[in-house]
Parts: structure tokens; C-alpha cells; sequence
């Protein structure tokens, strides 16, 4: 079985996965710590500004057979007469297997770390929202040049509706349908989120992050320093662009700065 290293690249080259993720970002104390320490934080999916993000239908359909076969899978060396009494809670209290469920969810979801990326730097909104009004920049990062960082790509998907998960039958997909389904108004992102298995910072290769671009509104002040600031930290490969907006359409154009 191929390394999951191997699996990214393959998927780059093939077009599943975009080779090329950005990172928008304000110009503050925190941008300069990612510059100076060459890392991003991988935040607890369940601090995320959207309310219906990482959110899930629990299906709790499932019959006495099935529960009684995952207590016993669940919790091995487990007693029948023990069993019987769970699944007596269950039956007798509507509301026990609902809240033991929030509570496995929530306790899964909540032991991951989500680092965010979107699929291109051309979205006016994604400036406005996520660059402090065109006055930040975008991050380019070139995902083979650090395979070990971008493990475990999720691309999202948007719809209208919560995705359906049954527990029992469906446990084995619980971090990807949480992670993978956004609302369909967040469809604009085109996100990529990298998941790791713990909340916290994590580093980057300095060559993964190959070009910086500063926002139509960006002051010359903070492009120099921050230009100044890359330098002096040994991204010597960084290309670094400027967004100008068109004259002629409601879009973005590209310089070298």
C-alpha cells in the first residue's frame, strides 16, 4: 500500500487535488510569527466561525442487534448482563443514545486539528473577509514541496443539507463527513482543509511557500517590511506579487512587487 506521502502527489498529478493551496491573511503579530517560525496553527474544529460547521444528522435508527454488536466491538470483555442494561437505557430513555452520540461526536471532532486553505487567491470576498479588506496577503504554497505537511487533504464539499450519519453503521466516516461538508453559501471558498491528529502548531518547508501577494490595499509600508521580514527568514525563493483591481471588470489582476 502506497504512502499516504505518495497518494497526495499522485492526486496532485492526476487533478484531484489543486498542487498550488493559499492562506489568506491580515498583516498583524500573528502573520509575523508564521513568517518567523515557519509554521500555521491547526485550531479545534469546534472553535470555527461558522455554527453549522463540523455539525452532523445523527441517524439513530438501529436495531437492538446492532447495538448489542457494537457495545460488544466497542468495549471488549464487556458483560451480557451489562450489555442488556445499556440497551435497556436506550429503550427505555429517548433522549440517552441522542446525547451519548453528541457526546462521542463532539469528543472526536474536538481531539483534530483543521488548517484551511482555499483553492486560488482570486476571490474578492476571500480578500475582503480573510485579509482585512484587501490590506493582507495571500499565502501560495506549493504542496510538493512539503507532501508531509499537506497530510491528510480534505477537499470540501458544499450543499444544502447536513449530511446523515449512523454511528453504528457509518463510524469508520465520522471525522471526514464533519470535516468534508460545509453549507453551500460557503461554496465561494473552494476550501481545502489539512487535517492533523492534535490541536496546535505545526511547520512548513520555508521552499513550500513559494509566492506572497499583497492586496489591492495593502500600504507600501507594511509590503516592504513584510518583503524585508520574509528575507531576513530565509524565504529566498518567495516570488512577491501585488493584486491590482481591474479596470474594465469586477476582478483582480497580478503584478511582481
Amino acid at each position: 500500500m502506497p504512502a499516504l506521502t505518495e497518494i497526495i502527489k499522485r492526486d496532485v498529478l492526476n487533478g484531484t487535488l489543486p498542487r498550488f493551496l493559499y492562506k489568506y491573511r491580515q498583516i498583524d503579530t500573528t502573520l509575523e510569527r508564521i513568517i518567523s517560525d515557519s509554521s500555521l496553527w491547526f485550531a479545534d474544529p469546534l472553535s470555527f466561525n461558522d455554527p453549522f460547521d463540523c455539525q452532523i444528522q445523527p441517524d439513530t435508527q438501529n436495531t437492538i442487534k446492532e447495538i448489542k454488536d457494537y457495545i460488544s466491538k466497542a468495549s471488549p470483555g464487556i458483560s451480557e448482563p451489562e450489555i442488556n442494561k445499556i440497551v435497556k437505557s436506550i429503550s427505555d430513555d429517548p433522549d440517552y443514545w441522542p446525547s451519548t452520540l453528541e457526546k462521542i461526536i463532539k469528543k472526536s471532532i474536538s481531539s483534530k486539528g483543521i488548517c484551511c486553505f482555499a483553492s486560488h487567491n482570486l476571490s474578492v470576498l476571500m480578500w475582503s473577509h480573510y485579509a482585512n479588506c484587501h490590506k493582507g496577503i495571500s499565502m501560495k504554497f506549493d504542496v510538493t514541496l512539503d507532501l508531509d505537511f499537506f497530510v491528510h487533504p480534505i477537499k470540501v464539499n458544499y450543499s444544502n443539507d447536513y449530511p446523515v450519519y449512523n454511528h453504528i453503521r457509518d463510524n469508520k466516516n465520522l471525522i471526514k463527513l464533519l470535516i468534508q461538508n460545509k453549507s453551500s453559501i460557503w461554496n465561494y471558498e473552494e476550501e481545502v482543509r489539512i487535517l492533523k491528529d492534535k490541536v496546535g502548531a505545526n511547520y512548513f518547508k520555508k521552499e513550500a511557500l513559494v509566492e506572497i501577494t499583497f492586496g489591492s490595499n495593502c500600504p507600501d509600508d507594511d509590503m516592504k517590511r513584510i518583503r524585508k521580514l520574509m528575507l531576513s527568514n530565509g524565504y529566498d525563493n518567495t516570488i512577491f506579487m501585488r493584486a491590482k483591481t481591474s479596470k474594465v471588470k469586477y476582478s483582480l489582476e497580478f503584478e511582481k512587487f
